[in-house]
């Protein structure tokens, strides 16, 4: 028994030595120090951070002394959330510039809001686009999470075109579709080299820089949670926990960094250099180095057009330029420049290009170093002259046409679920509807107006007037007959103290729930209704709305009004 019990020892760690030879042998590269001075101007940064706030296993300050130690210039959290949160104002801590931002769960994906002035009136959610619409109007960025993960209720399915701008890489969407064994194998490097062995599960991959038209500015988002080592996170702990494979956030701070480039230093004011920070990183002035492979690493990258110079994520003006951009200080780095995912040009260490880009092109530089398949650092891009930047213009009036008119009469109804009330007055083209939603969410309290339409007339679009007694969203939604409910699409509306005008198009509206086909089918509308839910508005509240000429259009006619 004795002599069993040995050579099982033996063969235990024979095993050990040999797994810890082929873990030896099969790490990634480390890092390679470059002697390059970072510009004053060049910031690095940590884009989208989770803290014990959401889903996070660190508290604000531990993420900031993490990244303190990561060498990093500022972090932007983004716990989850629906806006209504007041966000944390700018402040230092640790040395380290904290941004306070939100990610917002939509129907199409998640999206997060980056320098909203202020905590949301009502809950940010429903369709992309409205969220968007919201972001913009409190003077936020709107910037599209993790749009091609793995995992499908995280993709992206919305309108890419509204937003300001994408996660062009999301470290936590890298591993999701990788096989069992290369992540055990992964996780196993990790505790030898933590930041080089997430980067080596970067894959290569398109940059979607534009969608039709739309110039949309890329940023890397590390989607770090936490966990780690105790020691990783500035906690006391043994061995055991010291040899935590999952990197924590300090590994995470040292695999990549989105890097701001700001027009001038830091003037050590925190809101000041907040919103320089944040313009920087919304006009798209600002690249990305993956750590992991070499560190640190600077870009400059420059297009001078007629005498005027042009940075990455303005648009030219349509004439010839002069391009060049440098790695500064590594002189052995390949750096090449494409045009949507054509090479127009390669250099060592820096490239030059002359010539005159077409009125669509994108224009942007990655540079590689150390062998890596994955590149090292990608610029973001500069636009031609047809390349339209920030967010699309509100929708173009609509032609109206002929009209009939729904009355305020007593065919308006009420619905509501249980817990939840609703009552409206009417007189001449005026309606004035009062309701409270049931606290119990549960119950999914919601409250609708409803008038039943005109059966076998092809609408095309429904117009109003509308105020509220407090900026809210009302949801406005056609219904045929069908089981249950009946099948129903919608668009919602934003509405505030100011009586506006609405004309929507019924081409617009969107399904709600399971329908037979995309659009509404027009012939076959039985009902519109106007309806408030928890979706933006939170359980228990009460409000009050004015409804003025409501009317459903057909035909051709004059343009009137827009949204």
């Amino acid at each position: 028994m004795r002599g069993r019990a040995r050579t099982t020892v033996l063969a235990l760690a024979a095993l050990a030595v040999a797994g810890a030879v082929w873990v030896w042998l099969t790490l990634p590269p480390a890092s390679i120090p470059q002697p390059a001075a970072v510009p004053a101007t060049h910031l690095l940064g940590a884009y989208h951070v989770h803290t014990i706030r959401s889903d996070g296993s660190g508290t604000v300050d531990e993420v900031a002394a993490a990244a303190s130690r990561a060498g990093l210039d500022f972090v932007v959290l983004t716990d989850h959330g629906d806006g209504t949160r007041p966000p944390l104002p700018p402040a230092r801590r640790s040395g380290v510039l904290i941004l306070d931002a939100v990610e917002l769960s939509t129907r199409d994906g998640h999206l997060v809001a980056l320098g909203l002035d202020g905590p949301a009136p009502y809950p940010l959610g429903g369709a992309a686009r409205d969220v968007m619409e919201d972001i913009h109007r409190m003077g936020g960025l709107a910037f599209v999470a993790h749009p091609d993960s793995p995992k499908a209720e995280l993709r992206w399915r919305g309108p890419a075109a509204s937003s300001d701008g994408f996660e062009w890489l999301n470290v936590d969407s890298e591993w999701r579709n990788e096989s069992p064994g290369r992540l055990a194998a992964t996780l196993v490097r990790a505790l030898v080299r933590p930041p080089e062995a997430v980067a080596s599960l970067f894959d290569g991959r398109e940059r979607p820089w534009s969608t039709g038209r739309r110039a949309q500015v890329g940023i890397a988002a590390l989607d770090a949670h936490g966990a780690g080592s105790r020691e990783e996170n500035g906690q006391p702990g043994g061995w055991l926990g010291a040899m935590s494979p999952v990197p924590g956030y300090e590994s995470l701070f040292r695999t990549l960094a989105q890097v701001a480039v700001l027009s001038g230093p830091p003037r050590g004011n925190a809101a000041e250099d907040a919103d320089a920070i944040r313009n920087a990183l919304g006009r798209g002035q600002s690249y990305t180095v993956i750590r992991a492979f070499a560190d640190p690493g600077v870009l400059i990258m420059t297009a001078v057009e007629d005498g005027r110079p042009i940075s990455m994520g303005e648009s030219l003006a349509g004439g010839a330029i002069a391009f060049e951009a440098e790695l500064a200080g590594v002189p052995d780095a390949r750096v090449t420049l494409f045009d949507r995912g054509r090479r127009l040009a390669d250099g060592i260490g820096r490239v030059t290009w002359e010539g005159q880009p077409d009125d669509e092109a994108v224009l942007w530089v990655e540079g590689r170093i150390g062998g890596h398949d994955f590149p090292w650092i990608v610029s973001n891009p500069i636009f031609g002259r047809a390349i339209r930047r920030g967010p699309p213009a509100r929708d173009a009036p609509v032609a109206a046409g002929v009209a009939d008119a729904l009355a305020p009469d007593d065919q308006w109804l009420a619905e509501h679920d249980p817990s939840s009330q609703s009552s409206h007055v009417g007189g001449g083209a005026e309606l004035q509807w009062r309701f409270t939603l049931g606290r119990e969410t549960s119950a999914s309290p919601y409250v609708a107006l409803v008038r039943a339409i005109p059966h076998g007339r092809g609408y095309r679009d429904v117009s109003f007037r509308m105020q509220g007694d407090r900026p809210m969203r009302v949801f406005v939604q056609v219904r045929l007959p069908g089981t249950g409910d009946g099948q129903r699409w919608g668009r919602s509306v934003f509405v505030d103290q100011t009586l506006r005008q609405y004309v929507l198009r019924l081409e617009d509206f969107e399904p709600i729930g399971q329908t037979t086909s995309l659009r509404p089918v027009v012939v076959e509308i039985r009902s519109l209704l106007f309806v408030v839910d928890t979706v933006n508005t939170l359980p228990g509240s009460s409000g009050a709305v004015t409804l003025v000429d409501v009317a459903l259009g057909h035909g051709d006619g004059e343009a009137s009004g827009g949204r």
